[in-house]
């Protein structure tokens, strides 16, 4: 996700271009709502809304480097709330300066937080797991038609029966993208792995795949880093008219190879 990855980067350092014009322009003396935060850190006005806006970036740059840049399943909905902090931000600076018909401490930058945030929304909904077609298909027909005396109808199952969680072992980042896997049964390759996102799982691309019941074996590899794999993993059908793939969530933590022994 590095275009999500660097709109909210972005948005961090904009809250900092803010919080500067805000503490310039002395907000705190013209803004309600800023006056209102500022005493409840401080009886020093001016010191409150240093102290509060120095917290508030703070905690967005720490947003941004470790959940946001490691990949951790939080970075979601921490990004949503910055989306919805930055939006109201944007706006309401925007209608302060109307009501008071001039310029107002955070007006420069308010456009800019709102265009930002704007856009770090539409990075969060491109990188929403993506529901696969022929789920979708089978949630809407089992809901429409339903299940008759005589027959059942049902839509073709995703191959979701194993999803993997590829990360390096040391730092957690997420290493999907440059990684392969495949499912073994019995020794023979029964299924390649294939980069997806599933909704109910993770917030993260994964490695899915699988297209047969029984006892597997799973199996990634990683440029620089040694195998992985996890054997006697039993993929399963649910019981019932229309079965479908109990996923079985594994998180392969890869080690780096030694020099020279990268792949």
């Amino acid at each position: 996700m590095p275009r999500f990855r660097t709109a909210f980067g972005a948005l961090i350092l904009s809250q900092c271009a803010h919080s500067a014009e805000e503490y310039i322009g002395r907000l705190w003396e013209s803004f309600p709502p800023a006056r209102l935060v500022s005493g409840l850190v401080s009886a020093d006005l001016e010191r409150g809304f240093l102290l509060a806006n120095l917290a508030l970036v703070a905690f967005g740059l720490w947003c941004w480097l470790w959940p946001v840049r490691l990949g951790w399943r939080a970075a979601v909905p921490l990004a949503w709330a910055w989306v919805t902090l930055e939006i109201v931000n944007g706006i309401g600076h925007s209608l302060w300066a109307l009501r008071q018909g001039a310029y107002t401490p955070g007006l420069a930058t308010a456009p800019v937080l709102l265009v930002l945030a704007t856009y770090l929304a539409h990075q969060l909904r491109q990188t929403r797991i993506r529901m696969d077609r022929a789920l979708c298909i089978s949630l809407w027909l089992t809901t429409l038609v339903g299940c008759s005396d005589s027959q059942v109808v049902c839509a073709p199952l995703p191959p979701w029966a194993v999803a993997v969680d590829v990360r390096d072992s040391v730092t957690d980042a997420p290493l999907v993208s440059d990684a392969r896997g495949a499912l073994f049964l019995a020794g023979a390759l029964d299924d390649s792995l294939r980069r997806d996102h599933i909704l109910h799982l993770s917030s993260e691309t994964l490695l899915v795949g699988g297209i047969t019941e029984g006892l597997v074996e799973v199996r990634v590899e990683h440029a620089g880093y040694l195998p992985w794999s996890a054997a006697d993993v039993q993929t399963r059908l649910s019981g019932g008219d229309c079965p479908h793939w109990e996923t079985q969530q594994l998180v392969a933590r890869l080690q780096s190879a030694p020099a020279g022994l990268g792949q």
